[in-house]
């Protein structure tokens, strides 16, 4: 070291005397902050770029005084929270953090929506065609099954359905209305569902609206009367947004116009694509499409909790874009990348795989719900499909380059 400019060797002989003189401290320090390998030194060798932040926050006149301020500002915002903490408040957590949770949602209502001016600035758009009324008839469900758990709705019959103490004369409809307050709801950018592996584990998938991550699948409606997308075993969607509002339910047997925070999923349905129409749908990926936009059930609202898991979704690249100039139609559904059809990759892993083996699954207390003829549901033929894939993946690829 002594060839370096910096030191001498009578630095260096200082540099030793001063290590000796350093000995009687080395147990006290070793005591409150532990042997040398157990701590770095590099939060403190990286403080300058606290200043260089503060700095870009400035006008670059009297900095020294600017850059004071803020220290103080955060220094004080850091002891008020921590006297709270003292003082055991409640902090209110950002996420929740419950694993029996089935969906983790921020609290936060800092990024709001008003929905009269929501829907102006978005006139015209095929997407938010019945949006308000599709959204009271879910508001409506979802505030009911609440306060049913809660036990906070009484149970009347039609002819006493206004005759409670709280109960507006003005709602004259049977079944109720739900108000949202301050017709407002809350935007969300993640939402996040947990859900059990084949393995017994617990784990999360990340639902982001503005990522590829925004596909999500829900148990389908089997039932007799039913059409073709109803009576596949699972039902695709694509999430265009993340909200929550805080709804007051007003009708038969309420009991105050207390609001309870309602989360909700706004999305784009997917359609099945029945296999028969082409030769390139004899895989054994599920096809599906997105149908026309004026279709009165193109666009819907979902609870959180019916959601299973996301899924993979793969372009069908052989049959090309919806929009060959790139132009959409609707700003809100983003279109203007769509492909005519997908495939459904329920090989993506093994968890997603045993959605598809009906009755197979962890956790899955939806199959062993069905009633007896469990054969008669569509996707019985998992287990062949499987073993045909390798085989099969050779004829597919002409119908998607990219699978």
């Amino acid at each position: 070291m002594a060839k370096l400019h910096m030191h001498t060797d009578e630095t260096l002989k200082l540099l030793d005397d001063m290590m000796l003189h350093a000995l009687g401290d080395y147990s006290a320090s070793i005591r409150n902050f532990g042997t040398t390998d157990s701590y770095s030194t590099e939060p403190g060798e990286l403080e300058h770029r606290t200043s260089k932040a503060r700095y870009c926050q400035m006008d670059r006149k009297e900095f020294v005084k600017q850059m004071a301020s803020i220290e103080r500002h955060e220094a004080c915002i850091l002891s008020i929270q921590d006297k709270e903490l003292l003082q055991g408040a409640a902090v209110e957590e950002e996420v929740a953090t419950s694993p029996e949770a089935h969906f983790h949602v921020r609290k936060s209502q800092n990024f709001l929506e008003n929905i009269p001016l929501f829907l102006k600035q978005h006139a015209g758009d095929p997407a938010i065609k019945d949006f308000l009324p599709k959204l009271h008839h879910f508001l409506l469900a979802k505030t009911k099954e609440i306060l049913t758990k809660e036990g906070g709705l009484l149970h009347t019959d039609d002819s006493t359905a206004i005759s409670h103490t709280g109960v507006t004369p003005a709602c004259l409809d049977s079944e109720g209305r739900a108000f949202i307050k301050a017709d407002r709801m809350y935007k969300h950018n993640v939402m996040r569902i947990n859900y059990t592996t084949s393995d017994i584990h617990q784990a999360q998938d990340v639902i982001n609206p503005s990522t590829p991550h925004c596909n999500v699948m829900l148990l389908g409606r089997n039932e007799e009367d039913s059409s073709m997308d109803q009576q596949h075993p699972y039902l695709y969607a694509r999430v265009l947004g993340i909200y929550h509002v805080n709804a007051t339910y007003v009708g038969p047997g309420m009991v105050d116009y207390h609001s309870h925070r309602v989360d909700f999923l706004w999305v784009r349905w997917y359609q099945h694509i029945d296999k028969s129409t082409s030769l390139c749908w004899q895989a054994p990926l599920g096809a599906i499409h997105f149908p026309p936009m004026v279709e009165p059930d193109a666009f819907g609202f979902v609870d959180p909790d019916d959601i299973l898991r996301c899924c993979h979704v793969i372009p069908c690249f052989a049959q090309g874009l919806q929009h060959l100039d790139s132009r959409g139609i609707s700003h809100c559904a983003q279109d203007k990348l769509d492909w005519k059809s997908y495939y459904v990759n329920r090989f993506v892993d093994q968890d997603t795989f045993m959605h598809y083996q009906w009755e197979m699954g962890v956790g899955h207390v939806y199959a062993h719900a069905t009633q007896a003829g469990s054969e008669e549901i569509p996707d019985a033929a998992g287990v062949q499909a499987l073993d045909n894939f390798e085989e099969l993946e050779g004829d597919m690829s002409g119908c998607g380059a990219g699978f």
